[in-house]
């Protein structure tokens, strides 16, 4: 029952995030801190607490693969001005669903804020770049990369690509 109940919160709210108009009469059915994730998505409010973060990490899967891809976009940028903890989270999320267009601009905040920069924040950014069809910017980065000696067996796989791309060979 619970898992069903689980379900059907997650579908309203992908329905009231679809709906254009968010309804007050469902303030009641939701739990705060999604509610609070709904108002943030309609421009009404920004989240705040620990509780708030956990139902926008919570629901980030949720609207990646339900909703359309304006919505989950709009849905994503909410979390630009989280802090940096829960930036990086996000961060963690995109990346793991591919979501190389938003994840790049996530990664240049976090790079330009210098939050735990490392190597790996680079390695995705040219990811990021590849993936989005930057292969110049991407190739640079690989480059220094590999200059760095780091993960030299996938930069140099993805060196490989954009040169083989640029050539024709693909």
């Amino acid at each position: 029952l619970l898992a069903h109940a689980v379900e059907k919160i997650q579908l309203l709210f992908i329905s009231l995030l679809s709906a254009n108009d968010l309804q007050v009469k469902y303030q009641s059915i939701l739990p705060e801190p999604i509610w609070n994730c709904l108002y943030a998505y309609y421009g009404k409010t920004k989240l705040q607490t620990d509780n708030d973060f956990d139902a926008y990490l919570t629901l980030l899967p949720v609207v990646i693969n339900r909703a359309s891809n304006s919505i989950s976009q709009k849905y994503i940028t909410i979390a630009m001005d989280f802090p940096k903890e829960i930036l990086i989270k996000t961060i963690e999320i995109l990346y793991r669903f591919k979501r190389w267009t938003e994840l790049y601009t996530f990664l240049l905040k976090k790079i330009k804020e210098q939050i735990q920069e490392d190597n790996e924040d680079w390695f995705r950014l040219a990811q990021c770049a590849y993936y989005n069809k930057d292969f110049s910017n991407a190739e640079k980065v690989f480059q220094n990369l590999l200059n760095k000696n780091y993960r030299q067996k996938e930069v140099k796989g993805y060196l490989l690509w954009i040169r083989g791309g640029r050539t024709g060979k693909w």
